[in-house]
């Protein structure tokens, strides 16, 4: 498989988590589980014009967002580099799928991340997320066109980051797509990480999403997955997305907002 990578040429801190992000991936690219990680140029402030009338933008919902809760230009930039991959697998044939990365994308371990992927592929996932957030993740090809159509043309409310809105567009498809045709017999359709960060969940219903992406694992439970691929901060490079409602000491130092980071330097 191959994977798109969302990079920012024009800024050399992203180009730089590309370099990082690729040699962190080099065990998945030998072993043949990954073909090739090809960068694809993000959308930015500068270019957002071209593609912010497409979506239905509204007050963010997270109560992150310390005023007046508008999605800032970057955030909007990120999230709509996300759907035109999701726009672009949706053109494939059934039973291709790509991977779609961010620039900070970083293996943790590469026997982890090919048993993922091989429970992806056996069950023909709808949404498989296999790293931190929105950083390695893959559609396959009916639910990136029904996802699509909800936010070109279904008046989609974007109130919230890509990981959030993924959430609820897998389950809105799962609600109106697969569940009248019983799921096509699946046991699973999805796969992503627990509120833990630590430990992949999987299921089939909204009601089973709902439930790996608010909560952490049942204690006692047999769990099979621990997240193979997480998110790279350097404290040197920082971050690359303005993002408005974290507290002034994340703004500051940023890879404390979550302990599920890989922190370098």
């Amino acid at each position: 498989m191959i994977a798109y990578q969302i990079v920012d040429f024009d800024n050399p801190v992203s180009v730089e988590y590309h370099k990082i992000s690729k040699d962190s991936f080099r065990p998945a690219i030998e072993k043949g589980l990954i073909s090739e990680i090809r960068g694809v140029q993000c959308v930015t402030p500068k270019t957002l014009h071209k593609y912010e009338d497409m979506f239905n933008w509204c007050k963010d919902k997270t109560h992150m967002k310390k005023f007046n809760g508008d999605i800032t230009p970057t955030e909007k930039a990120g999230n709509i580099s996300h759907w035109l991959l999701m726009k672009e697998q949706s053109k494939l044939d059934v039973g291709e799928r790509f991977f779609i990365m961010e620039h900070d994308a970083f293996m943790l371990n590469s026997f982890k991340f090919e048993k993922a992927m091989d429970f992806m592929l056996k069950h023909d996932l709808s949404y498989a997320n296999l790293g931190l957030f929105m950083s390695c993740y893959s559609y396959n090809t009916e639910t990136a066109a029904y996802c699509w159509y909800l936010l070109t043309e279904g008046a989609f409310p974007i109130n919230c980051g890509p990981y959030g809105v993924a959430e609820r567009l897998f389950k809105t498809y799962a609600d109106r797509v697969l569940k009248p045709r019983n799921y096509d017999g699946k046991e699973y359709t999805f796969m992503t990480h627990y509120k833990d960060m630590a430990h992949i969940g999987f299921g089939k219903t909204a009601k089973e999403m709902f439930n790996v992406y608010n909560w952490n694992p049942p204690k006692g439970a047999s769990l099979e997955f621990r997240l193979p691929s997480t998110q790279v901060i350097s404290k040197r490079l920082s971050i690359t997305q303005e993002h408005s409602g974290y507290a002034e000491s994340i703004l500051k130092e940023p890879w404390k907002r979550s302990p599920a980071f890989a922190v370098l330097d």
